[in-house]
């Protein structure tokens, strides 16, 4: 039996009847949730799911794919988590990088199976199928979560060295780079988080983001693994993320920087709201630097302490940042974990000065095993044992780290480096702009040119003049954009990341 499933079951066996896991529909005691997770576990293997074998998984945020998470590892399968929002090409393409032999997925989405995804696993008909396999083969998910589990037993099929997760990734063309991650590695980005943020029994946490992504994974995972109570977010919104805090009391929650940013304009429009998050006593943003001011406002309004975490999907939480600690240096993102090297890679491959800018290499026990069946990708992604991270930053005299934006997303601009973030930081300050984006559109003298992409608080009386000559006064040449494209919203992945990659497209650039 892996550690994950052991460590969960000691957990039923202290505190059976201690809330677990809630999402909108019910919650289930510590004993209720393994009870089923064993059943479930039996259910899989009777479809003929057998250890190794990789589950693609397209299930909305709830408690149905917590089980299946904690079933799949028990049975010793491998799980591949699908966006249901995708597009049906981009979900062709998920399922096919991860080379899923059999489907987990709602009802609903099994009757609006598009033919392009369809064709990927031929016959489909009911919830678990084998690839191939007839329509007879299919089991109903539903009555595998609802089947009787007294006396179910967990399995015990899986092992803690070898892949359980494959975690959906991307690069800039938004080509799919599955994560592989053993259920080793889960644990122990679990176990870290539980001692960096001291969470205990006690605590009731909350999963806001969409759970095919490795962050909420591990906020489901992290309650359980410290005997905690975990609150499960069908969706968020500022306002529903609020309701779930001042409903079921939540303690802790990481979320991602568009998110606790959302939540500071929302209280900053609807201050009467501010007591509602009275019982949070840690909240940690994520996935993306947060900036300075949206880090100090979010402090001023909200309860308890506020933390930013670095990391990426491939390496875990690399540094943390205790905003209320070091508010001297609340533009980091924090000191690296004490058994994580952070190395500022140069162009010239060697480590550049304190203070100066290259990109983010770091190597930590909780890497990646690879990108699946992607060696060249991988092999790509090291350097002398460390992950390139693609991130620009810098370390100061004290080994704090700063990030500095993308390194494919420079503009290089006849000869000269031109970072999005000097010019989105100027574009900004400006009173008549709400969210920005500056990229590279292609120029036939100077190679490439600064674009920007701009979201007016005021689109009807907002003209692009007022931000050339606000750019004049505070930008070098070679950092004027010289094309704008005003947009009613920037394009987002669902982690609430820009989507640079759409930008040249929904602004109407040819390639």
């Amino acid at each position: 039996m892996d550690r994950l499933i052991r460590e969960i079951g000691e957990q039923a066996e202290r505190h059976p009847e201690r809330r677990a896991l809630v999402d909108e529909e019910e919650a289930v005691d510590y004993a209720t949730l393994t009870a089923r997770a064993a059943r479930l576990s039996h259910t899989l293997t009777e479809a003929g799911v057998a250890p190794g074998d990789i589950i693609a998984v397209v299930l909305p945020n709830g408690l149905p794919l917590a089980l299946v998470m904690l079933a799949a590892a028990d049975a010793g399968a491998v799980v591949a988590p699908v966006a249901p929002g995708l597009a049906p090409e981009a979900m062709a393409r998920a399922f096919a990088a991860s080379d899923a032999t059999h489907l987990v997925a709602g009802g609903r989405f099994l009757g609006e199976l598009p033919d392009t995804v369809r064709a990927c696993f031929p016959g489909i008909t009911g919830a678990v199928l084998a690839a191939g396999g007839r329509a007879t083969d299919a089991i109903s998910l539903d009555t595998g979560l609802a089947a009787r589990p007294q006396g179910a037993a967990f399995q015990g099929r899986g092992r803690d060295d070898v892949p359980f997760i494959l975690t959906a990734t991307s690069g800039s063309t938004g080509a799919p780079k599955p994560v592989v991650l053993s259920r080793a590695t889960k644990v122990r980005r679990a176990r870290a988080a539980i001692d960096l943020y001291a969470v205990t029994g006690a605590d009731v946490t909350l999963a806001a983001t969409p759970m095919y992504h490795s962050l909420a994974m591990r906020l489901v995972f992290l309650p359980l693994l410290a005997g905690a109570t975990g609150i499960i977010a069908p969706r968020f919104t500022p306002a529903e993320f609020i309701r779930q805090v001042a409903d079921h009391g939540v303690t802790f929650t990481i979320a991602v920087a568009s998110q606790l940013t959302g939540v500071i304009r929302h209280l900053a429009d609807t201050p009467e709201d501010v007591p509602r998050l009275a019982s949070l006593r840690c909240v940690v943003g994520s996935s993306a630097p947060m900036e300075a001011g949206d880090k100090a406002s979010f402090r001023e309004k909200v309860p308890g302490d506020l933390h930013e975490c670095y990391g990426t999907s491939e390496l875990g939480v690399v540094s943390n940042l205790a905003v209320s600690r070091r508010p001297d240096k609340i533009a980091s993102v924090g000191l690296p974990d004490t058994d994580v090297r952070v190395r500022i890679l140069g162009a010239d491959g060697g480590d550049v000065p304190r203070g100066e800018t290259g990109e983010i290499i770091c190597t930590s026990p909780m890497m990646f095993d690879g990108y699946y069946r992607q060696p060249e990708t991988t092999r790509d992604s090291l350097w002398e044992g460390f992950f390139r991270t693609g991130d620009l930053g810098s370390l100061d005299d004290e080994g704090f780290l700063y990030c500095h934006g993308r390194c494919k997303d420079v503009i290089i601009t006849g000869g000269i480096n031109v970072h999005p973030g000097d010019v989105e930081a100027v574009l900004k300050a400006h009173p008549a702009v709400a969210d920005c984006a500056a990229f590279a559109r292609p120029d036939p003298v100077l190679g490439e040119v600064v674009a920007a992409a701009v979201v007016p608080v005021e689109p009807d009386t907002f003209h692009p003049r007022d931000l050339r000559r606000h750019c004049l006064d505070h930008l070098a040449d070679f950092q004027q954009p010289r094309h704008y494209c005003v947009l009613s919203a920037l394009p987002r992945t669902e982690l609430g990341k820009v989507a640079r990659h759409e930008l040249p497209r929904v602004c109407g650039i040819p390639e």
